[in-house]
């Protein structure tokens, strides 16, 4: 952790010293480590895509509050479930007949509110399972699985991922609709730009991952993981504690995303999240939506 402050020192004139003042920035850098959610399953066959992962230091400004946005993981439907209700993060949901999975929510930090424009880091969402699965995150997401027809593209850093059911949107995956016959598109994953969803022409394709993205004025030394199947990028870290992992074929839920933020020493420095100390740093751990500000 690091506390950036301006100092100015002492002038004379005419041979008196006058003491100028002291303005601190009180701006301080953290790490923060993101997952997004992993995707659901196909009801049949498809494994779905784990999330992608992110890290950064970020400098906090003490005037300004994060919105931090937690990916839900892709919920699988069932035969004749419908599309269900679309996850946290911009998760793109499956056909309207069911058997597909739904795609995995974006896990990301904002200055202020969520959009594009606030953006500070984001992890993207894996895609939605059908016969085929794909991953999410990383400077572009994965693919789809191609089934009767071609899987949903992968959000790139300019555009959501293609699809011949719906394409992915800013801070949102496609949805797959109610094209086909009941075969099991699967969701897009939210991202930076979303996945493009799968179709549901027998059998059924898979969603494309979301995007990942960092701000490169309010971040340094920031790398973007991709997924790799239903593993969630960045997988080794400690920190991780199962959040992106994609579900299984058969009709297995998404894992949701995870947020960390981390900085040396005891005293806390920021206010959100639930709070932890290690004996070296400090943690402020989000599974849910919330806010974090500078103490």
């Amino acid at each position: 952790m690091a506390v950036n402050s301006v100092y100015n020192s002492s002038v004379s004139k005419g041979g008196k010293f006058f003491r100028t003042s002291k303005v601190p920035s009180r701006r301080v850098i953290v790490r923060v480590f993101l997952w997004g959610a992993g995707g659901a399953g196909g009801y049949n066959a498809g494994n779905a895509g784990g999330g992608g992962a992110a890290e950064a230091d970020v400098e906090l400004d003490p005037d300004t509050s994060y919105a931090i946005v937690i990916g839900g993981g892709g919920d699988s439907r069932a035969a004749g479930g419908g599309t269900g209700t679309r996850p946290a993060g911009g998760g793109g949901l499956a056909g309207t007949a069911g058997y597909g999975g739904q795609g995995g929510g974006y896990t990301g930090m904002f200055v202020g509110s969520a959009s594009q424009i606030n953006a500070v880091l984001i992890a993207g969402g894996g895609g939605g399972g059908s016969w085929e699965g794909a991953a999410g995150g990383g400077t572009s997401g994965a693919a789809g699985g191609n089934g009767a027809n071609s899987g949903g593209g992968g959000g790139t850093q300019s555009a959501g991922g293609s699809s011949s059911a719906q394409a992915g949107k800013a801070l949102e995956g496609g949805d797959c609709g109610g094209s086909g016959d009941a075969g099991g598109g699967g969701g897009g994953g939210g991202g930076y730009w979303g996945g493009g969803a799968g179709t549901g022409a027998n059998p059924g394709s898979a969603g494309g991952g979301g995007s990942g993205y960092y701000n490169p004025t309010l971040t340094s030394n920031a790398t973007l993981y991709s997924g790799s199947g239903r593993t969630a990028g960045n997988n080794s870290s400690p920190l991780r504690d199962n959040a992106g992992t994609g579900g299984a074929a058969g009709n297995n839920d998404g894992s949701p995303g995870r947020l960390v933020v981390r900085y040396e020493g005891a005293t806390q420095i920021c206010n959100g999240g639930t709070v932890t100390y290690d004996g070296t740093y400090t943690y402020h751990t989000f599974t849910s939506a919330g806010t974090l500000t500078v103490a």
